[in-house]
């Protein structure tokens, strides 16, 4: 009996041609993502990163007491990334809203909205802000949705970032 194809590396010969199986496999897993880290997004977001880092969501960790700090539940929304202690991922960031930016913060995916999408860019809504802000803790005041989205859009109009994805207009209507 004759093999109807050989394997040769990452290739199956069949006939002659080379067919190649899993070549996406060369990126890492979606779920290996890490944070970029709001100094990353403000490289190229400046007007937006200066909003930021003067906001309650930039100084939301040092708002907790020492003990929440260490606290894995606390630090779940007051941090980017909970089990770390780079001091570059503490508060509510860029991603803990949009997303996880490893794959869709390069220029050439940030100028193709659909693209940016489809490598993790999130579109914010109520439901974004509700994952922190559940009401479960007695601490937090109810919130109205649509003043908060207005409170932490980004000021820029429209017109002073043609080329970018994320615009003040790009935010849903909440209802």
């Amino acid at each position: 009996m004759v093999k109807e194809h050989v394997r040769l590396g990452g290739c199956y010969l069949v006939g002659g041609v080379c067919l190649v199986i899993g070549a996406v496999a060369l990126s890492p897993p979606v779920w290996a993502r890490e944070p970029i880290g709001a100094t990353r997004c403000g490289t190229c977001h400046i007007a937006e990163f200066e909003d930021w880092r003067v906001s309650a969501h930039a100084r939301s960790l040092a708002s907790l007491t020492k003990e929440q700090q260490k606290d894995p539940t606390c630090r779940s929304c007051h941090t980017l990334a909970p089990n770390s202690d780079d001091e570059g991922l503490a508060g509510v960031q860029c991603e803990s809203c949009h997303g996880i930016g490893t794959y869709y913060a390069p220029t050439h995916v940030m100028r193709d909205r659909q693209l940016a999408q489809l490598l993790g860019l999130q579109t914010i809504s109520a439901a974004t802000c509700r994952g922190c802000h559940s009401g479960v803790d007695a601490r937090l005041k109810p919130i109205d949705y649509r003043k908060m989205i207005e409170s932490v859009s980004h000021k820029l109009k429209d017109s002073e970032q043609p080329n970018l994805p994320v615009r003040r207009s790009s935010f849903r209507k909440l209802q």
